[in-house]
């Protein structure tokens, strides 16, 4: 897939994700945890030195009013042949892909130019039949964000086609 494709499908993908949500809201300040694949530090989330290496990890440490911070890679909702397993947003919370892994301010991030990825692909690398259901999950959420990354490999094949 060439580049331009790719940004289109990050536009196309964000352009749905924040057509849906409420906008007269403000956000409380939070936390920011940090999610980077090759950190080295104590994976502990509280910067980009200790980052998690796991997106799930930050997702699960997080509350309503928290920012998630993505360096560019792939990340994959399960280490595990899991295929009902995803990457569940929560209410309140932020995640934003496309950082180096050095920013101070989320404005400082270049998304087009620093690729995340959330990746259902499981398994054997270009076989689908084992690639996740759904890759991200926004089911009951009311208020998040998801802003920065570009979304394959799910396969939502029965019984699990509710959509992608």
């Amino acid at each position: 897939m060439n580049k331009t494709r790719i940004i289109f499908y990050a536009f196309l993908i964000l352009a749905l994700l924040t057509s849906t949500l409420p906008t007269s809201q403000a956000r409380a300040a939070g936390a920011i945890y940090y999610v980077k694949a090759n950190a080295v530090g104590s994976n502990d989330g509280s910067s980009w030195a200790n980052a998690y290496t796991d997106l799930q990890n930050a997702l699960a440490a997080s509350v309503s009013g928290d920012e998630i911070w993505v360096a560019k890679g792939t990340y994959k909702p399960t280490s595990s042949a899991d295929r009902t397993v995803s990457f569940n947003l929560k209410d309140g919370v932020a995640v934003y892909g496309g950082f180096v892994g050095t920013e101070t301010l989320r404005t400082e991030r270049n998304w087009t130019a620093n690729l995340t990825f959330l990746s259902g692909n499981l398994g054997v690398a270009g076989d689908v039949n084992d690639n996740s259901y759904h890759v991200v999950n926004g089911s009951n959420v009311t208020d998040a964000v998801l802003d920065g990354f570009v979304v394959i490999a799910g396969n939502d094949s029965a019984p699990h086609n509710a959509g992608g």
